[in-house]
């Protein structure tokens, strides 16, 4: 808004392209805004804006002879007329004959409604005594894990002459709760600190199936995981509490089996564990030309095979691991009724 050849009105200072300053349309001079012009940085910028929107402004600096004779009568829009000094509304200004009384017949009376709060209930419920329960290889590691009532477990810490005493399976880094054990009996303590974690209302279920899954897996070693999972899980079906997951529980069943695993083989040469090989399922261990071949398969699929008419033979690369090469298998088909069955 300023020029950068024109000399201030109020200081006699060039006015700068970059400085904040207004024409008067009186004398036609520059006035940098701090030089008398009582106007702020706030309605300078509102002038700027009205200016570049193609408004209307027309003011008059103090030195002007007609700084009193310009008004909002001599601009287009009187609201965009400046300065125009404007005293406060104040109830002293207000005229006389103005009346803000209202007929009390025409108010309305405002109705306010609530939500009724919800009875509270009369019954006093007894306090629950906390009930504890021990899990034989409740843990990862197939040791003993304690589980109350309110969702918390511990694990065993240290055995003296006269108790046992557990600590909590969710240890923090300063303190941990700690229960202890009269030795031979069932009757529990708690310790001086409480748990940093909330209880887990399933946590004594989740624990005894972890454990079942994890003997199951041990004693029926050619059962299959899904097999011993669905069986645990049929059976806490009406349970109130949440199932622990599928998934942790496949894996509790490998884990438990994969310490009886023999160990891989290096090479051919190895000799063959048959505890590890269900009854009847090996069928041939031939050695040709350097090459070992080793022929699973059972009697019913045998005999399925024999009455087949076609067979279908499949090689697999990337199943098998070193020193195995392919995992060769024969399939075949057999008809039930109005759908046919592939047997592998």
């Amino acid at each position: 808004m300023a020029s950068a050849v024109s000399l201030c009105s109020g200081c006699g200072l060039c006015v700068r392209s970059r400085q904040e300053a207004l024409i008067c349309d009186g004398c036609n001079k520059w006035r940098h805004r701090l030089c008398g012009t009582k106007i702020s940085q706030f309605e300078y910028r509102n002038i700027n804006r009205r200016l570049k929107a193609g408004q209307v402004f027309m003011r008059c600096c103090p030195d002007c002879p007609d700084w009193m004779e310009v008004s909002c009568a001599d601009a287009d829009d009187p609201s965009d007329a400046f300065p125009v000094e404007r005293k406060p509304a104040t109830i002293n200004n207000t005229p006389k004959d103005f009346n803000i009384i209202l007929p009390i017949d025409n108010i309305t009376p405002f109705a306010e409604t609530s939500l009724v709060d919800e009875a509270l209930p009369t019954t006093i419920l007894a306090d629950t005594p906390v009930t504890y329960k021990i899990v034989s290889g409740g843990t990862r590691k197939c040791s003993s894990l304690l589980a109350d009532s309110l969702g918390f477990t511990y694990t065993r810490k240290r055995e003296s002459s006269v108790s046992v005493t557990w600590i909590c399976s969710y240890r923090g880094k300063k303190y941990y709760a700690t229960i202890s054990q009269q030795l031979g009996t069932m009757n529990f303590k708690s310790g001086h600190h409480q748990h940093t974690h909330p209880g887990d209302p399933g946590a004594e279920l989740k624990a005894s199936t972890r454990a079942f899954v994890k003997k199951s897996a041990l004693e029926c070693s050619f059962a299959s995981s899904g097999e011993i999972v669905k069986k645990e899980l049929s059976s806490c079906e009406n349970s109130d509490v949440p199932l622990p997951n599928i998934n942790t529980l496949f894996r509790c069943n490998n884990r438990a089996r994969g310490g009886q695993r023999p160990k891989h083989p290096e090479d051919t040469s190895f000799e063959l564990n048959r505890d590890h090989v269900p009854q009847d399922f090996l069928q041939a261990d031939l050695s040709e030309n350097g090459q070992r071949h080793l022929i699973f398969a059972t009697s019913i699929q045998l005999q399925h095979m024999s009455k087949s008419k076609t067979w279908y033979v499949d090689g697999t690369f990337k199943l098998v691991r070193t020193p195995f090469v392919q995992l060769l298998s024969v399939h075949s088909s057999i008809k039930r009724s109005s759908e046919r069955i592939i047997l592998e």
